[in-house]
């Protein structure tokens, strides 16, 4: 019911940068309705929100649903340094079908820490690296998280050529300003 599999199956133990392709396999046992979908990470990685904007709870588990979601990208990280090695990295799917039966889907994948000097012995699986390139977060309405960014022009004001008191000359601001233009613009004329 799952595949998971890493960008690079080794990552630098400080600072390194990975990313998870979850995909949900189509099997004829596989119903369409809700599932959860959990990662636990090792004590010393990190991860980020999923990079399709499925709706995440609190505690970290992804909400799918199996009749449209095919695929869940998750990067993941270490920020301080850890002891180089193999760690688990274990994904869950629990899906609940009409009869409130559960399919409880456990699947464990090795993720190994090294120091940046073996960087030419990273293995790369490319066709994890092709798929997060061409992937793209779909538009439209399905998914209410995706943060809509709206840009707002601020309204000029124009200062309009009249006549001040002298009161206004004395105490405004921008009366000496003004004046300088004038005089400016007289002087290019």
């Amino acid at each position: 019911m799952l595949e998971v599999r890493t960008a690079k199956r080794k990552m630098e133990h400080e600072e390194g940068l990975n990313h998870l392709w979850i995909r949900l396999l189509n099997e004829p046992a596989r119903q369409p309705g809700k599932a959860i979908l959990q990662v636990e990470l090792p004590e010393g990685f990190h991860r980020d929100g999923n990079l399709n904007g499925f709706c995440e709870r609190a505690s970290g588990e992804i909400e799918l649903d199996l009749a449209q979601q095919q695929e869940v990208f998750i990067p993941f990280f270490t920020e301080d340094a850890i002891p180089c090695g193999e760690y688990v990295i274990v994904v869950t799917l629990a899906a609940g079908v009409e009869q409130a039966e559960l399919f409880n889907c456990r699947l464990a994948i090795a993720a190994i820490a090294t120091d940046g000097g073996d960087a030419e012995e990273l293995e790369i699986d490319q066709e994890v690296i092709d798929r997060l390139a061409a992937f793209r977060l779909p538009s439209g309405d399905d998914h209410p998280n995706q943060t809509e960014f709206v840009i707002i022009a601020p309204q000029v004001l124009d200062i309009q050529d009249k006549e001040l008191s002298q009161l206004e000359k004395q105490y405004r601001v921008d009366y000496e300003m003004n004046s300088l233009r004038k005089d400016a613009a007289q002087h290019l004329n």
